[in-house]
């Protein structure tokens, strides 16, 4: 996991900008512009789009410190072949947003999110919350794609955390129709305005090389996003 998460950081370090599209949120009677990762493109409005946001909408209904959903992205140069197969495939994530309005999180600033999260990151503590949080939202799997098991998820370990964004990474194992499977997670958390913005990058094990692209990618939204707001 250290080696992992070294590599992951120091990836940084090459970091180079791509151009990127942003996606327009109405939250809570504000309308937010925000950027959707370079070289991903925003498939929210397709029938597969739906299905996933709706899925993610459920799973995330079951604590009220889970995000709500409201954009859903992918590789550009997978989203031929997800319009004809009329599934998803990696990587993929999502922009997610608070359910309501939180007065503590008006008082936040970057630095305190970063120290909070930093604070949790592969604790006992987190990895019981993981684990009630992957019990709650089984049904709503299971409805979604009946042969997902998701035997666990991971607690998270920190890759960056500076001015603009905290970045933490995670995995969950488990068997999709009986054969095992591990899938890889990159999130992060800008605090905005008073308001968390959250993205979600998901990766499968083939995949796993691409997990440094992923991070600039998370790193660039969060210092765009700040910038377009200063």
């Amino acid at each position: 996991m250290k080696t992992l998460i070294t590599a992951l950081s120091l990836s940084l370090a090459t970091a180079t900008p791509l151009w990127a599209e942003t996606a327009t949120v109405d939250w809570h009677g504000r309308s937010l512009s925000l950027e959707i990762p370079a070289g991903m493109c925003d498939f929210s409005d397709t029938g597969v789009g739906a299905q996933v946001l709706s899925y993610l909408g459920n799973a995330n209904s079951a604590d009220p410190a889970l995000p709500r959903p409201y954009v859903v992205y992918m590789d550009c140069d997978n989203l031929e072949n997800m319009r004809k197969r009329g599934s998803l495939g990696y990587p993929w994530g999502y922009i997610g947003l608070p359910k309501a309005l939180d007065p503590v999180a008006a008082q936040m600033d970057q630095a305190m999110v970063n120290s909070e999260l930093e604070s949790l990151a592969e604790t006992d503590l987190m990895q019981s919350y993981l684990d009630t949080v992957n019990t709650d939202i089984d049904e709503t799997r299971k409805e979604w794609m009946p042969g997902l098991e998701v035997d666990k998820l991971r607690g998270f370990a920190t890759v960056l955390a500076d001015e603009a964004v905290f970045i933490g990474y995670m995995r969950a194992v488990g068997r999709v129709d009986g054969k095992s499977f591990t899938e890889h997670v990159l999130f992060s958390t800008t605090v905005l305005d008073g308001i968390f913005i959250n993205y979600y990058i998901y990766e499968d094990e083939d995949g796993m090389q691409d997990l440094p692209d992923h991070v600039r990618q998370l790193d660039a939204v969060a210092k765009a996003n700040v910038a377009a707001a200063l």
